[in-house]
């Protein structure tokens, strides 16, 4: 007796076919996984920059509202060499700023927000990560999509706040920025070495190393301004 036709059809796949199966996969995956960490790469810093800019318009809208008063506490703080005022909304380093701006102050006497008026919204996250968040000792936090605070600069000056990776004015009473994905691009336009010409004492070496270790800080601060997110420049 012959056997059927459908008794004879091949079922399942053969080694070789799953190998070629897989491999066309992993190329695949291959393909689709750098679009899919840029793209939230990107989405994340627009959720940066966004409350960068959520930040500087608490900020602007509160001192409308209070004839230029600052929502923060500035007894403690002390200004820079630049006279300006930089904190963080790192944990009890925001000198009460982030329970102003959110309508959570603690001590209904010694007030701020007098009106009660919420000028940043905000919910309280689980974790320090992607927004507020509130730790053990009951200090506020705010936080980047990467689990860094951010930055703020409050300046009063003529010129403004000054830019922390150029050194240059940027006409703005306040800056606010977030270090960015990988959290390397700290602020070095202060620290940049001087120009070797201007110090005719110095011999040819040094000249040549100190302008070799400005060249290196200008790099150093390009790669800072590409990383990072700001809320007084365009982000790529």
């Amino acid at each position: 007796m012959k056997a059927s036709k459908l008794s004879q059809t091949r079922k399942g796949f053969t080694l070789i076919e799953l190998i070629v199966v897989i491999a066309i996969m992993a190329m695949l995956a291959g393909v689709a996984y750098p679009t899919m960490m840029s793209f939230r790469t990107t989405a994340a810093q627009s959720a940066a920059r966004k409350q960068c800019l959520d930040i500087i318009m608490g900020i602007s809208s509160f001192k409308s509202q209070y004839n230029g008063a600052l929502p923060l506490r500035t007894e403690n703080l002390e200004s820079d060499d630049n006279n300006q005022i930089v904190i963080t909304t790192n944990y009890g380093a925001d000198a009460n700023l982030l329970r102003v701006l959110t309508n959570r102050e603690l001590d209904e006497e010694d007030m701020i927000n007098h009106e009660r008026d919420v000028y940043l919204k905000s919910n309280l996250a689980e974790g320090p990560r992607d927004g507020l968040h509130e730790n053990e000792e009951g200090e506020l936090g705010l936080f980047d999509p990467w689990g860094k605070p951010y930055y703020i600069i409050i300046s009063d000056e003529r010129g403004g706040a000054i830019d922390p990776y150029t050194g240059k004015a940027t006409q703005k009473d306040c800056i606010v920025y977030s270090l960015g994905p990988d959290s390397d691009g700290f602020p070095v336009a202060q620290d940049k070495p001087k120009n070797g010409r201007k110090n005719t004492r110095m011999t040819a070496a040094q000249r040549k190393a100190a302008l070799a270790a400005a060249a290196e800080a200008d790099e150093d601060a390009a790669d800072a301004i590409e990383d990072n997110v700001y809320s007084w420049k365009k982000t790529k």
